[in-house]
């Protein structure tokens, strides 16, 4: 193992000068001040004790320490001794905030903790960041695909800070209003390839303004609904249906819920899925409904699994479930999967969870959520008791051995 400096010791160095000297005085950072040096044996003595603590320096072994310096030659060692094929096995483990890994067939200790974050292997690109003590650097490091480790200095690019856009549709400019008072209970649209443009509607629906009706067009079936907001008995409340252009409700989507909110990323493909929420509905829950009025999960899912979802501009207006969990989610001690629509897991009493992931070999640009749901191995970082560290599915936990 290569010589390093431990927390203590850089801290001891780091807080003293390197002045010598100069018109008898001597300045000492440690006690902040001047103090005069009267004889040359006292010159003598701080010239030891700065010798005396390079040889403690540099015999320091404690690359695992809280604040350690290290760079990233040390970093390469280490990762030159994985094999490519051992990167799916490794697991990250938090050792004083600080992040290392070990092989979770062994619970050996792979890369001790030096890491200010670090994350699974998914076949390549980012894997973590750390700081480089030697050359005063922070620096992310990612992995290509045939496993090498490569190092760059950490940038934090604005774009990657802002939010997920909210992607919608412009409405025509000359959108008819018409009465219900005269029947007009639906809408009229015009249709060019799969572009559903509103061109009238019923006073029945409400709208941001005249040109922007609460309408969503959207074809199900080879026939042309929209998910319509109509005015309640609250006028603070909106509840939404689907319809069809003349009106007609679709079975089970009858103006009872709070939101509708049309889905992809599931295995069935067949039926047309929507994240509803019910107007009488005390805790707020969320269920899947289909278009033919099947439910799954009904009230069952927590009130923020709607922000486990984002708009999508590809499929608009369906809301795709987040890429970097596979569709498995964790809420209030609940694994949730979002692609085959059920819950998967409650965890035992005895852990906090606190977020998932997954770790997956080198994955093909062809594969499939399905074949990539298939190649990953699933973690969920606990809290138990006073220790945080990640448990997979069967409940196998992943601590390093002391």
């Amino acid at each position: 193992m290569m010589d390093i400096i431990t927390a203590q010791s850089f801290k001891s160095l780091k807080s003293m000068s390197y002045t010598f000297p100069m018109k008898g005085y001597f300045c000492d950072n440690v006690i902040n001040c001047f103090a005069p040096i009267q004889n040359v044996f006292f010159m003598k003595k701080i010239c030891l004790q700065i010798l005396f603590l390079f040889p403690l320096i540099a015999n320091a072994q404690h690359l695992d320490s809280l604040s350690t310096n290290i760079s990233s030659s040390v970093i390469a060692a280490y990762f030159e001794k994985i094999d490519k094929e051992d990167f799916i096995y490794l697991v990250p483990f938090q050792k004083k905030e600080l992040w290392g890994y070990l092989d979770k067939r062994t619970l050996q200790v792979r890369l001790p903790a030096v890491f200010d974050q670090l994350g699974f292997y998914k076949g390549e690109g980012y894997i973590g960041s750390f700081y480089d003590t030697v050359s005063l650097t922070d620096y992310i490091v990612t992995v290509d695909k045939s496993g090498k480790i490569n190092f760059q200095i950490s940038v934090i690019s604005l774009m990657e800070a802002l939010p997920p856009g909210l992607f919608s549709r412009a409405y025509s400019q000359n959108i008819e209003v018409l009465s219900s008072a005269e029947g007009n209970n639906g809408f009229q649209y015009t249709m060019d390839e799969d572009y559903i443009d509103i061109t009238a509607y019923s006073d029945l629906y409400r709208s941001h303004d005249k040109n922007q009706p609460l309408l969503i067009p959207m074809k199900i079936d080879n026939k042309i609904v929209a998910i319509a907001g109509k005015k309640s008995e609250d006028p603070h409340l909106t509840s939404y249906g689907i319809i069809d252009p003349q009106g007609n409700t679709l079975s089970g989507f009858d103006f009872k819920h709070n939101r509708i909110i049309p889905i992809k990323g599931t295995r069935d493909t067949k039926d047309v899925w929507f994240l509803v929420q019910q107007s009488k509905n005390n805790n707020n829950a969320y269920s899947y409904l289909n278009h033919k009025g099947y439910y799954r999960l009904k009230n069952q899912l927590p009130q923020s699994v709607y922000y486990y979802y984002r708009s999508s501009q590809k499929d608009y207006p369906f809301y795709m479930p987040h890429e970097h969990t596979l569709g498995y989610i964790l809420v209030e001690n609940k694994i949730f999967d979002l692609y085959e629509l059920k819950q998967e897991k409650q965890l035992a009493e005895e852990y906090q969870g606190l977020w998932i992931s997954y770790a997956i070999a080198t994955p093909l640009e062809k594969d499939t959520v399905e074949e990539k749901r298939k190649k990953a191995h699933l973690y969920i970082w606990v809290k138990k008791e006073n220790k945080y560290f990640y448990i997979d599915l069967y409940g196998n936990e992943y601590l390093p051995i002391d």
